[in-house]
């Protein structure tokens, strides 16, 4: 993000020498550029360095939900093995109907 930022500042000072309005600065992103718009709108470092942003098809919340996917697998599988329906080599990800079905039937 630190050249968008640089490249931000580079348009803020010459922007009226090509007719462009320092005030009407419009950033935009698709797929991982989405995600580069939407960090910077969170960034006090992109403060008054733009006006407008478009975001197509991309979020930065992918990352988290892909994060939390694998934490909630762990998770579960934890789970499992506490209740003696998973371990190492029979776990929730490559047996997922029989452990759900023992963790159902558990009484804990």
């Amino acid at each position: 993000l630190w050249d968008i930022l640089e490249g931000l500042r580079w348009v803020n000072q010459n922007i009226e020498y090509f007719g462009g309005d320092v005030t009407k600065i419009t950033i935009s992103g698709e797929s991982v550029g989405a995600i580069s718009v939407a960090y910077l709108s969170t960034s006090p470092l992109a403060k008054g360095l733009y006006s407008r942003q478009i975001m197509e098809s991309g979020s930065p919340i992918l990352f988290t939900l892909a994060a939390l996917k694998n934490m909630n697998v762990d998770l579960a599988q934890q789970l499992a093995k506490a209740a003696n329906c998973a371990n190492d080599t029979f776990t929730i990800q490559n047996n997922p109907g029989p452990v759900v079905s023992c963790l159902k039937s558990n009484s804990t």
